[in-house]
């Protein structure tokens, strides 16, 4: 895992903002991804994990005038 992270800094240096030296992604990349924010969220949770309904449903979706955007 540390050394997926160190690739994720090094890929992820202001230097290579526009990836002028690349990137590279491996087919597990996604899976180690999943393992890292799933430790750093066992470490930093201070009680239980919560999750957050973040689905949009019409009712939600204001339209511009309502929040002070003009079209």
């Amino acid at each position: 895992m540390a050394d997926f992270v160190a690739l994720l800094h090094r890929d992820g240096q202001a230097d290579n903002r526009y990836q002028l030296f690349g990137y590279s992604r491996q087919p597990e990349d996604l899976w180690k991804l999943d393992q890292v924010v799933f430790s750093v969220r066992r470490t930093c949770a201070d009680g239980p994990v919560v999750t957050v309904d973040m689905s949009i449903t019409a009712a939600s979706i204001r339209p511009p005038a309502a929040i002070g955007l003009q079209r």
